[in-house]
């Protein structure tokens, strides 16, 4: 049987490789977007969302952060908890908190995707190690789009109760 071609190829790639902030890099031009790299970190936005990518626990976590810039003062906050608190009582995914910094109190939403563990360099070749393949790589995209819109949500719920 003569293959279609108008079927395009799709290679799988069978191993997963190391994660990088490099490989994030190379996902994110390959997709088009707009960033930045600022020193092992990815700044970026989705939307009106801010959000930095940057892999933590010694590269065993890739960790997806959106804020919201919201400069709240300390009634803002409580709401903004109670807010986050009603959301975590579903799911903890992604997961929000309040941090404060010169400007007031913000909300930030964590998404953590294990992507570990990262061997030493001198470890032997058949050493377990974890990583991602291109294809999972690529997929990851879901969570930026989710985060804007979850962020979102939070966003307009703390707005309404402190217009109330």
């Amino acid at each position: 049987m003569a293959e279609d071609q108008n079927t395009p190829q799709i290679t799988v790639e069978e191993e997963p490789r190391t994660l990088t902030i490099e490989r994030v890099a190379d996902m994110f031009r390959a997709v088009g977007f707009n960033f930045e790299m600022e020193e092992n970190r990815i700044k970026t936005g989705f939307g009106n969302v801010p959000m930095a990518v940057y892999l933590d626990a010694g590269g065993d976590y890739l960790v997806i952060r959106a804020f919201w810039w919201s400069n709240l003062d300390e009634a803002g906050k409580k709401i903004a908890d109670e807010v986050i608190a009603e959301k975590h009582a579903n799911t903890f995914f992604p997961t929000y908190f309040t941090t404060q910094d010169s400007d007031g109190y913000q909300v930030v939403g964590d998404v953590n995707l294990f992507v570990g563990p990262t061997p030493p360099e001198d470890a032997p070749d058949d050493a377990p190690h974890g990583g991602v393949t291109d294809a999972q790589l690529g997929s990851f995209v879901g969570f930026f789009e989710m985060l804007e819109k979850e962020l979102d949500e939070v966003a307009q719920a703390v707005t309404e109760r402190l217009g109330a």
